[in-house]
């Protein structure tokens, strides 16, 4: 299996295809990009996303994907169904709150990705994966790429597949239980905005928020604070967050 940082790698073509451009010039027809959405959160599952595009496609006939984060709601929402329209195959996997506490969020999110890989409809000849993690086991070549969603259409598409699945599943968790609604879960998604850290100040946790995940409650001020998890501290890797208001 051939891994590695692909930064400094399948890099001599221009454009946000150039990554996987070269692979199927190589013969990788299937080239899977694959990130994830909720690390972050104090609430809910991760989500990992794995999307497959035809190969040899260019930029005009694919989706004008970029990183989920710079988006509206609406241009997600049409960007994923473009997505899902255009791709040869696409996957979501997940990892639940009681997941996450019991072998911390990272070990959670490299299962979600293996489990993607492994389970996505047309099998990948190579992954592309954000960040710098390889989950363990994986059996293909696969690459990371640091800021992946920035260099590459896949990884970008497969992060507003993660952001629209999961953002979707929070607006359904609070529409069932209408009592998570003074935690704002279907406004800030499940991260550490000011009125979600109020409410765990004055309510307290529900069995959906990650338990592993110590925050600080509100100053009385209500200035915003940070918070840490604990058991990924613990694997030399230090998941803080700015905890955003909403």
């Amino acid at each position: 299996m051939a891994t590695g940082n692909i930064t400094s790698g399948l890099c001599s073509l221009t454009g946000r295809l150039s990554l996987e451009t070269e692979l199927w010039r190589k013969g990788f027809r299937h080239v899977c990009g694959v990130d994830e959405v909720g690390r972050g959160s104090l609430f809910g599952p991760v989500c990992v996303a794995a999307v497959i595009f035809p190969a040899h496609s260019t930029e005009e006939e694919l989706p004008k994907a970029r990183d989920s984060k710079r988006l509206t709601h609406n241009q997600r929402e049409r960007l994923y169904k473009e997505i899902t329209d255009k791709a040869v195959a696409v996957e979501v996997a997940w990892g639940s709150a009681e997941r996450i506490d019991q072998i911390n969020i990272l070990a959670a999110t490299l299962e979600c990705m293996a489990r993607a890989i492994h389970d996505i409809e047309t099998k990948p000849d190579y992954c592309l994966i954000d960040g710098n993690q390889v989950p363990k086991n994986c059996t293909m070549p696969t690459q990371t790429v640091i800021k992946g969603d920035d260099k590459s259409l896949t990884i970008a598409a497969a992060s507003i597949v993660a952001k629209v699945s999961r953002d979707r599943l929070m607006v359904a968790i609070v529409k069932d239980h209408p009592e998570l609604e003074k935690y704002a879960i279907h406004r800030n998604m499940g991260y550490g905005s000011l009125i979600h850290r109020t409410a765990l100040t004055r309510f307290g946790a529900t069995p959906w928020h990650r338990n592993s995940f110590k925050w600080k409650h509100v100053d009385v001020d209500g200035s915003a604070t940070n918070f840490i998890d604990q058991n990924d501290q613990k694997d030399g890797t230090t998941a803080m967050r700015n905890a955003a208001d909403t």
